[in-house]
């Protein structure tokens, strides 16, 4: 049977008009249409909602939200509306290839519950390059333990499997890596379906994303991450021998790794 899904494309967002209406260009444009697009505002003062109202956009949900800072409020706020059996996700400072949805759906290899891809990344100089150099056709939990490989922007994901794990993990002291998170949880059950090709375009360069920096920050928030995860697998009946390995000998490495990165930095 030919894999059609109906899809649903979340765009979290504050403040970003500017950068949020190229964002919906490209999705409205996709080769593949979404069954909708649903665009959380978190508590815009620039006229967002407003704005994107007037538009003649098809299939366009605006969700303005009581601000909370926190973008896994936003998606988890717009999963509740969505109607898709998929569900996509999109920042709204990155910009999407014409075909992404395309590629995704026609290479869905029949059993996959989730799906990435690979990226563009400019530098300051407005060059770019691949984001990873090498994946994996199925990034599995082992995968990313260490190293998030995957772009929140490329992924699809059915709807049933972010019900599963409870959603986007909103815990505050997650923001920044809400997604890392989230994955984990996700490979724990299946892995991702992932395509080498680059099937989006950071903007602004990924060297200011949260997930790409190094140094203190970066000590710090992948750590939490993986926290948030072993908790989480400890509240559904996992042998606590796995979060203690994993505590006692990746944590530790990982964290030191960083640490002698900044003071060589």
């Amino acid at each position: 049977m030919t894999f059609q899904p109906s899809i649903s494309v979340i765009v979290p967002t504050h403040n970003r008009i500017d950068s949020l209406l190229p964002v919906l260009d490209a999705i409205f444009n996709q080769t593949y249409a979404p069954a909708e697009v649903i665009v959380a505002d978190d508590g815009s003062s620039d006229g967002t909602a407003d704005t994107l109202r007037a538009k003649s956009w098809p299939n366009l949900k605006v969700i303005e939200l009581v601000h909370s800072g926190l973008p896994a409020v936003a998606r988890n706020a717009a999963i509740k509306e969505a109607q898709g059996e998929w569900i996509a996700f999109c920042d709204s400072d990155d910009i999407w290839a014409p075909n992404k949805l395309e590629r995704q759906v026609k290479s869905h290899n029949g059993h996959a519950r989730a799906m990435c891809a690979n990226a563009w990344a400019s530098n300051q100089e407005g060059q770019k390059g691949i984001m990873f150099s090498q994946l994996p056709s199925s990034l599995t939990l082992n995968h990313i333990l260490q190293v998030n490989k995957i772009i929140n922007s490329t992924v699809v994901i059915e709807r049933k499997l972010l019900d599963e794990v409870g959603g986007v993990a909103e815990s505050s002291v997650l923001k920044g890596v809400e997604d890392y998170a989230t994955w984990l949880r996700v490979a724990s059950i299946t892995p991702f379906q992932c395509l080498q090709e680059p099937l989006l375009t950071y903007d602004p360069p990924a060297a200011n994303k949260l997930r790409t920096k190094t140094g203190s920050e970066g000590a710090l928030t992948a750590p939490l991450a993986w926290l948030d995860f072993l908790a989480w697998m400890r509240q559904r009946g996992h042998p606590l021998t796995f979060s203690e390995n994993f505590i006692n000998v990746v944590l530790p490495r990982t964290i030191a790794a960083n640490a002698k990165m900044q003071k060589n930095g």
